[in-house]
């Protein structure tokens, strides 16, 4: 008997009673928010007050915030640079560029990585392995500072066989990102 109106009403209410078995697509409002529509009430079981019930209704669900708009939008937001002369305790970072290093022995570590670029005066923020060591190769995400990126992309910097190249965070699924990189003429 699905749908069915028990055939008593609530005193406090003019709107007929149904179980939870009857109506099955209603559920509980114990908050009571302003939104609700209260379509019938329902008796607890030991008889006391009655509990509005609510239609459930389908919501949409917001969009997660995607990366991209975020960084677009903090584009258009007005952004200072400071001048002044040096604070000694508040001092801005050096841009950072991040290369990818790869064609390595799988014995290497970042710690090799890092003095090998610091005997050759380079700046090293952070090194950080992305290979596993099941690969054949060892391949390495090192953060270093921007001024430095021409002096480690020339090959005459790694010993012979190792790669360098600068990180790309994303292959993007149409590949437009990594024509237009191999377009563009490093200096």
């Amino acid at each position: 008997m699905a749908g069915t109106m028990s055939s008593s009403m609530d005193p406090t209410s003019s709107a007929p009673v149904y179980s939870t078995r009857d109506k099955p697509f209603l559920e509980p409002n114990h908050a009571n928010s302003p939104r609700s529509y209260s379509v019938a009430l329902q008796k607890n079981s030991d008889g006391g007050t009655a509990i509005p019930w609510t239609k459930v209704r389908k919501t949409r669900k917001s969009r997660p915030i995607n990366r991209t708009d975020v960084k677009n939008a903090t584009q258009q937001l007005r952004t200072v640079t400071g001048k002044s002369a040096r604070d000694s305790e508040l001092v801005g970072s050096m841009p950072a560029k991040h290369i990818y290093v790869s064609k390595l022995n799988t014995d290497i570590t970042p710690d090799h990585i890092s003095d090998y670029m610091r005997k050759k005066n380079i700046h090293v923020r952070q090194t950080r392995k992305v290979s596993k060591d099941e690969w054949l190769h060892g391949s390495f995400k090192v953060a270093i500072n921007a001024e430095d990126l021409e002096r480690v992309l020339d090959e005459e910097f790694w010993p012979e066989r190792v790669c360098c190249r600068e990180w790309l965070p994303f292959i993007a699924k149409n590949r437009a990102m990594v024509t237009q990189l191999r377009r563009t003429p490093h200096h």
